[in-house]
């Protein structure tokens, strides 16, 4: 059962300032997901407004076992961080699935059925082939998965989404992997035509191609979903315009959370004390309020 959170009880003067605010921005006319690594930070991203949750292999890696994001994370971690996620919120939690973890066939629908049990409202399969490396590295090139080869899982894996009334998603590397606008856009053409609901356009240098990807790609059929990490600047507005639907903010809470907790710590070093530390952070009763301590032990 999920713990209730102050969201669900926003006064009335909140949500029309939210409102107003999110007009504003631009955000009527485009979906905004949180990236997020634990429990903690799905709550908060659920008391902020997002629509959705990432929980991404970056996310995880980095987050939850201090690894980089080369291959470390295994489908059991990701199961259980679903699992305890979903079991404090209910805004929907989409998981990135790599590439299937190189399975095939009926390993490969065993494992996503086992993802959506945990509690997924969506996986997204990339189409890269090989050893997991970041997409956002640079020095490394990964091989991509044919048209067909992607195709066929794919149409596989919308058989087990649609069994547990869930969605998938598909992820195109081809900008990173140096594929042309047009081939990317038959990528997406063609995933979409699978059943899959959203298709992520990826990219790692230049926001305009993906951008004209979206243009030429835009259909009725299928959400269009970008992740601006390589161009922080980029707008709701810009790529809303352009014709995407979801917009990721994939890794800001697990890069904030570093700047955060490293000055904190080095401060208690440095001044031989905690008070320094504490200053402009989160309070004890903030720390309880969003875990709702109050359900086990009642205010006085």
């Amino acid at each position: 059962m999920r713990i209730p959170s102050d969201a669900d009880h926003e006064p009335e003067t909140g949500a029309c300032a939210s409102r107003a605010i999110d007009a504003a921005v631009g955000r009527a006319s485009i979906e905004v997901w949180a990236g997020i690594y634990d429990s903690l930070t799905a709550l908060q991203a659920q008391r902020l407004g997002y629509d959705g949750l990432w929980l991404s292999s970056l996310g995880l890696s980095t987050g939850r076992l201090g690894l980089p994001d080369a291959g470390f994370l295994q489908p059991a971690t990701v199961i259980t961080a679903i699992e305890e996620i979903g079991r404090v919120t209910d805004t929907p939690i989409h998981v990135d699935f790599e590439n299937g973890y190189g399975l095939q066939g009926s390993d490969l629908a065993d494992l996503a059925d086992r993802f959506f049990v945990a509690g997924s409202r969506a996986l997204c399969m990339e189409d890269s082939v090989g050893a997991k490396r970041n997409s956002l590295w640079t020095g490394t090139r990964r091989d991509l998965a044919t048209i067909d080869d992607m195709t066929q899982r794919l149409h596989r894996l919308v058989e087990v989404a649609q069994r547990h009334g869930g969605i998938m998603m598909a992820r195109t590397e081809a900008l990173i992997e140096g594929l042309s606008i047009d081939e990317t856009v038959e990528r997406v053409h063609r995933y979409a035509s699978t059943g899959c609901e959203y298709v992520v356009v990826h990219f790692r240098r230049d926001v305009e191609d993906a951008l004209e990807v979206a243009r030429k790609a835009a259909t009725a059929d299928v959400k269009l979903v970008i992740i601006p990490t390589a161009a922080p600047p980029v707008t709701f507005e810009t790529v809303s315009a352009a014709g995407f639907d979801v917009y990721v903010a994939a890794n800001v809470a697990v890069r904030a959370a570093m700047s955060a907790i490293e000055r904190g710590l080095e401060s208690v070093l440095k001044m031989g004390h905690q008070a320094a530390a504490l200053e402009g952070v989160a309070s004890l009763a903030d720390l309880d309020s969003i875990v709702r301590t109050d359900i086990l032990v009642p205010r006085s």
